[in-house]
C-alpha cells in the first residue's frame, strides 16, 4: 500500500484535486488509506450506499465508521454534491489494460461515475496480480482511466 500511495502521491491528476472519493477497503482490497491520509487535497470522502446508489461522504481519519450489509464500513454524515468530486479512487475485483474493472456486480461505481463532471479522474487500484488480459464488461459498465498498483500506472487511452 506504501507503493501505491507513493505512485498516487506523483500523478499530476491527483495534484489538481480538492476533493477526493476514496473508499474503505474490505476483504482483501488495496487500502487506500496511507494515500487518503496524506491527501494534501480539503476533503477526503468515502462511499455509502443509499437506496441502491452510492453517495460520497466527507471523512476524516478517526471519525466512527458504520457496517453496511454488503460489508465496506461507511461514514456518517450527509453527502457531497457529485459536481464537487475532483478525482475517485476504484477498487475492483479484477482490471485490464483497456481500463475494464470487474467490480462485485452491482453497479455503484458506474452510475457514479454517470453523476461526476467530464473529465474527473477514475482510478483504479489494485496489486499487480490484479491486472489481466481482459475484463467482461456490459454496456452500462464505464471504464477508469488509470489503474494503480505497486507495480505500475497504468494510463488508459
Amino acid at each position: 500500500a506504501s507503493r501505491v500511495a507513493a505512485r498516487l502521491a506523483d500523478l499530476p491528476d491527483l495534484r489538481r484535486a480538492t476533493t477526493l472519493l476514496a473508499y474503505a477497503a474490505f476483504g482483501s482490497e488495496l487500502d487506500p488509506a496511507p494515500y487518503a491520509a496524506s491527501f494534501h487535497g480539503d476533503v477526503v470522502a468515502l462511499p455509502r450506499v443509499e437506496d441502491h446508489d452510492m453517495v460520497a461522504v466527507p471523512y476524516r481519519v478517526g471519525e466512527p465508521l458504520d457496517p453496511s450489509a454488503l460489508g465496506p464500513m461507511e461514514p456518517r454524515g450527509d453527502a457531497l454534491d457529485p459536481a464537487t468530486v475532483d478525482a475517485v479512487l476504484v477498487p475492483g475485483v479484477a482490471f485490464d489494460r483497456s481500463g475494464r474493472r470487474l467490480g462485485y456486480g452491482r453497479g455503484f461505481y458506474d452510475r457514479y461515475f454517470r453523476l461526476l463532471r467530464p473529465g474527473v479522474p477514475r482510478i483504479g487500484l489494485g496489486y499487480g496480480l490484479q491486472v489481466v488480459d481482459a475484463v467482461p464488461t456490459g454496456a452500462w459498465d464505464l471504464a477508469v482511466d488509470l489503474v494503480v498498483t505497486e507495480v505500475e500506472v497504468i494510463r488508459v487511452g
